[in-house]
């Protein structure tokens, strides 16, 4: 971050910023919203994607514009990390002990093995290779390190990039999410629960 801040207005109150950084501690409600926005957001630039990519292989023109598939990816990522962390909201253990949130990073598979569910080798891998576009692949030409670019032993006995991208990845994905989805609180309980427990 830079060093230079804009400084806070000391004349005004802070109490709103406090308490809705709490509530999104303790709450799975922002992480379950914010987590809809950004499949939204996935959703449609997946759809741009798929549907250039379609019209190119059918030998169309791309018109010289990029594809937007590893942002779609990336975007999926944050679909990921935000409902990974409401669960991990809901457990009550995203806060830490002076009050700031437990749970910095992109480690998604980390963050997976803490929810009651059993992860298969296949979605290990889709949420390994989600990761290296929230970290790089999405964001960036190259990752910092060299070997990250390197091709690996994948689960169904290829070999191919952690960065690259199949046709297949959105069912996958959607697949994964419907699972994740099972084991958190549905929205109108967080909903009911953020209320409950904001005094409202």
């Amino acid at each position: 971050m830079s060093k230079r801040r804009t400084p806070i207005a000391k004349d005004l109150p802070k109490h709103f910023a406090n308490g809705s950084y709490r509530r999104a501690c303790t709450e799975p409600l922002p992480w379950l919203t914010k987590a809809r926005e950004l499949r939204r957001s996935a959703d449609l630039v997946w759809n741009l994607f798929a549907s250039e990519l379609q019209a190119f292989s059918n030998g169309g023109d791309d018109n010289g514009e990029p594809f937007t598939g590893s942002v779609a990816m990336m975007l999926y990522g944050f679909v990921f990390e935000n409902l990974l962390k409401a669960g991990h909201a809901a457990k009550g253990v995203a806060i830490k002990a002076d009050g700031n949130f437990a749970l910095k990073g992109h480690t998604l598979e980390d963050f997976a093995d803490e929810l009651p569910m059993t992860l298969s080798a296949e979605e290990r891998e889709l949420l390994e290779r989600l990761e290296n576009f929230l970290v790089w692949a999405g964001r960036y030409p190259i990752p910092l390190y060299a070997q990250d670019l390197y091709p690996r032993s994948m689960a169904d006995g290829s070999k191919a990039v952690l960065y690259g991208i199949s046709s297949g990845d959105r069912m996958r994905i959607d697949t994964l999410i419907t699972r994740i989805e099972a084991v958190l609180p549905t929205e109108d309980e967080a909903l009911e629960s953020y209320v409950r427990n904001s005094g409202a």
